[in-house]
Formats: C-alpha cells, sequence, structure tokens
C-alpha cells in the first residue's frame, strides 16, 4: 500500500444484508433517537414525538427507505387539490424528500437511497433521518405558506 493510499482511502464497512437494520438500530440510539426493531424489514424511531420508519429488504439488499406517515384525518385541510399543490412544491425544492398521497388518502413523506456495497450504514442513517426531518419540516412551512396559516 502506497503512503498516498493511507491517507485517502477511508475503511469502509461492508456489511451483510442481515446487519443492516441492528446498523441502523444501534446509530440512532447513540444519536438520540429512540429506536427499536418494529418487524423483520423496518426500525421505528421517535424524532421528536413524530413516529419515523425505516425499511430494509434482504430481498432488496440495495434499497433503504426513511418514512413517515400523517393520517389524513390528522391534516387540517378538507382540500385534497391543497396537500397535491404542496405536495407537488416539496417535491420540486427537495433534492432527497419526496412527498405523496397515497391510496388511502394518507400523507406520506419519504427518503430514498440505494446502498452500494461497502457503504457506511451508519452515516447514511443519519443523513436519511435528517433528510426525513428536513423534508417534514419543508412540508408544514409549505402548507402554512399556501394556505396563509401563521399558526405553529
Amino acid at each position: 500500500m502506497s503512503l498516498f493510499d493511507r491517507f485517502t482511502k477511508k475503511e469502509n464497512k461492508t456489511f451483510a444484508p442481515s446487519s443492516v437494520l441492528p446498523a441502523i438500530i444501534e446509530t440512532l440510539n447513540q444519536a438520540g433517537y429512540k429506536a427499536q426493531r418494529d418487524t423483520d424489514v423496518c426500525v421505528v424511531y421517535d424524532d421528536d414525538g413524530l413516529y419515523c420508519y425505516f425499511w430494509y429488504s434482504e430481498r432488496d439488499p440495495e434499497f433503504l427507505l426513511a418514512q413517515v406517515c400523517f393520517q389524513r384525518e390528522t391534516i387540517p385541510t378538507g382540500s385534497e387539490l391543497l396537500l397535491h399543490q404542496v405536495c407537488a412544491k416539496v417535491n420540486a425544492s427537495q433534492k432527497a424528500g419526496k412527498a405523496y398521497i397515497d391510496e388511502k388518502g394518507d400523507l406520506m413523506l419519504t427518503v430514498e437511497a440505494l446502498i452500494p456495497s461497502g457503504s457506511p450504514i451508519d452515516r447514511l442513517a443519519l443523513h436519511m433521518a435528517k433528510a426525513l426531518a428536513a423534508a417534514t419540516a419543508f412540508f408544514y412551512f409549505t402548507y402554512r405558506d399556501l394556505t396563509g396559516d401563521k399558526t405553529e
């Protein structure tokens, strides 16, 4: 190994698909989130009272999804069109986070990532959690901006 390689190559922990969710739980807990295993493909964590999820399946080992869902009845508007407008503005402005209305009418905010072999799962999970929080905050900022609602 050359001297140059010693300083430029970073040691990436390679991961086995079975270790992805446990690594995410450990990383999120170290960062102060209260993460725990929900199902065999899901981790739930608390982000200041907002329950968010990481979804990962060994059947699709290169895909990781962070998600938060708001049930339709918790969103203070009766206008489906307004929600779609807010989602469109969020999607146009956010690079990582996406917002959409699912088939039940619930609001979904997601951050998706492809995991190349050798990727550091710990840093990726933290970046995804922060991107999801930013997308959620941006959704509410955009919603208040479009509705003129200035309440917190």
